[in-house]
C-alpha cells in the first residue's frame, strides 16, 4: 500500500478468503481483520509517505497464524511510539497476539506477530 486511501473492505475480503481457504473459523477471520485495521491505523498515523506490505501466513502443522507488516521509514518499531491518541490499538494487539517481534531489514521496518491459539 502506498496511499492512505486504501480499500479496507477489500483487505477484509482478502483476509476472509484466506481464512476460508485454510478452514479457519469466522472468529479467527474477524480477529485478523481487527489486527489488520489496528496495524494499518498505526502506520497511517506515522509521519512520512505510506509504503506498507502486509503479509499473512498460516502453518497448518503448528496451527499458527502470522501477520507481518513491512514499512518504509525511519528505523524504529512503529508499535513503540504509535501516533494514535488513545492507545486502544496497542491494547487490542496485546490481547490477541502471542509473539511480537521487530526487525530492521535494509531500509524497511518489519513487525511480525503470531496470534494466540487458533480454534
Amino acid at each position: 500500500m502506498v496511499s492512505a486511501d486504501f480499500d479496507l473492505y477489500a483487505i477484509f475480503g482478502q483476509i476472509e478468503q484466506f481464512c476460508e481457504k485454510h478452514v479457519l473459523t469466522v472468529q479467527t477471520a474477524r480477529t485478523v481483520q481487527l489486527m489488520a485495521e489496528e496495524l494499518l491505523a498505526i502506520h497511517v498515523a506515522r509521519p512520512g509517505p505510506l509504503d506498507i506490505d502486509f503479509v499473512m501466513a498460516f502453518s497448518e502443522k503448528r496451527r499458527t497464524l502470522e501477520l507481518r507488516v513491512d514499512s518504509a521509514g525511519a528505523p524504529g518499531n512503529p508499535l513503540d511510539e504509535p501516533q494514535t491518541p488513545d492507545g486502544l490499538g496497542l491494547a487490542l494487539i496485546g490481547h490477541y497476539v502471542q509473539d511480537l517481534a521487530y526487525a530492521r531489514l535494509g531500509d524497511r521496518n518489519r513487525v511480525t506477530m503470531r496470534l494466540k491459539s487458533l480454534s
